[in-house]
């Protein structure tokens, strides 16, 4: 989790301690179960609940919340298609530009590096405590994953180039899905 948190690794051995930059944007895949059906149509898995259960019980908590963007790739949905495909240089563009509007918006910072205290001032006309209060539950929140929503928001917002509305907050939650369906398969374990 550290590296993650922190943008930095430190390696302890007998004779001291060093410590490395580790900046890095972590792109992880895992199948649900160990068919590999569990998430496509819980009919087809083979797998007993808790066998499944297994297959996450390394994600779940601490280092679940650090991940920022969740995509369960057999149920993207159609509102991620665009009637007009993207090429790589009009994505670049938008790129480009979204960083510069967040860039200017945060202070010369991008949305990851943005302070707690900071990211409630800026969404301060949304009223994020209430926000959080609203979706915790449903969402299977922490303050840490919401933090990272809120993030991934912003993101939404300036890549459409527009400030950030509740409908930006949506669609960010509905990056995260794994926590609900960990906390589904626990009830059917039980």
């Amino acid at each position: 989790r550290e590296p993650l948190e922190d943008k930095r690794i430190t390696i302890a051995r007998a004779r001291g301690h060093l410590t490395y930059p580790a900046d890095f944007q972590l792109l992880a895949a895992a199948n649900p179960c160990r068919c590999g059906n569990l998430f496509v149509d819980p009919r087809l898995c083979q797998c007993k609940p808790a066998q499944a259960l297994t297959q996450f019980s390394k994600l779940i908590g601490p280092f679940l919340d650090r991940i920022a963007i969740e995509l369960d790739l057999n149920n993207l949905h159609e509102s991620t298609q665009t009637s007009q495909p993207y090429t790589t240089a009009m994505l670049q563009e938008r790129i480009t530009q979204a960083r510069l509007f967040s860039l200017k918006r945060n202070n010369g910072k991008l949305n990851d590096q943005i302070e707690p205290g900071m990211l409630y001032a800026l969404l301060e006309k949304l009223n994020p405590m209430k926000l959080f209060e609203r979706f915790a539950g449903s969402e299977r929140l922490t303050l840490r994953s919401w933090l990272n929503c809120l993030r991934v928001a912003f993101s939404v917002a300036d890549f459409e180039g527009v400030d950030i509305n509740e409908s930006h907050i949506h669609e960010a939650l509905a990056y995260r899905f794994l926590a609900k369906r960990i906390a589904s398969l626990q009830h059917r374990a039980a």
